[in-house]
């Protein structure tokens, strides 16, 4: 609805311009019990208290893959700690006993309220893919609600990337290769000092005997 186009009759029928066309009713007919909500959806959303928002010109730069409460997936950067979500759903009649439950998968074991305001905040999300479960119901009718859900990807830190990974395993199997050679070439030197050993003490052995022999005979 516009705002500041609400009027109202004199028979007490309310009027509200809409971007569709013109709404009214007789508050007076209005069905105040509980129903089924039409809907639930992500209406707001801030990382480190800015407010994110769908750019058609942007293009892959957009963090969210439509506008906000029409958005599938949610893309957070890496360096954003803080990431809240406000939820909003259709519901005019009684709008004060809407209540907000959500659910992040990898981070919320269970449920969480988000009292009587309509937001909830996230800090230090784990990277790679959650998913935001979110309802909205009536205050007292828990079991009567409506249900959405969203995707939110959190971008992994450098270090944690799959070029990094990548990077481990060519310095890993380099470390490993450079450590078979060393290997390999200490072996080799520790033969090579057996071996001369050994031949020094053949050596050694046959000449004793020589020096035995010919000493009396240089005499």
């Amino acid at each position: 609805f516009y705002s500041g186009s609400a009027y109202m009759g004199s028979d007490n029928r309310m009027y509200f311009g809409a971007m569709d066309g013109l709404a009214s009713f007789y508050p007076h007919l209005v069905n105040m019990k509980s129903h089924r909500l039409s809907g639930v959806h992500v209406s707001n959303l801030t990382m480190m208290n800015s407010p994110v928002r769908y750019d058609p010109q942007a293009g892959k730069d957009n963090l969210l893959d439509a506008h906000v409460y029409r958005a599938a997936l949610i893309h957070i950067p890496r360096r954003c700690n803080v990431v809240s979500f406000g939820f909003s759903t259709p519901e005019y009649s009684d709008p004060q006993r809407v209540r907000y439950d959500c659910l992040m998968t990898r981070c919320d074991k269970d449920w969480r309220s988000t009292d009587n305001g309509r937001m909830v905040s996230y800090t230090n999300l784990r990277p790679g893919k959650h998913l935001l479960r979110m309802k909205a119901y009536f205050e007292g009718d828990e079991e009567n609600y409506a249900y959405n859900e969203i995707v939110v990807k959190v971008q992994a830190p450098w270090y944690l990337t799959a070029w990094a990974f990548l990077l481990y395993i060519l310095v890993l199997s380099s470390l490993i290769a450079a450590l078979s050679v060393w290997r390999k070439r200490r072996l080799k030197a520790e033969r090579d000092r057996i071996r001369l050993d050994m031949f020094s003490n053949i050596t050694q052995e046959i000449r004793t005997p020589l020096f035995l022999v010919l000493s009396p005979l240089k005499k």
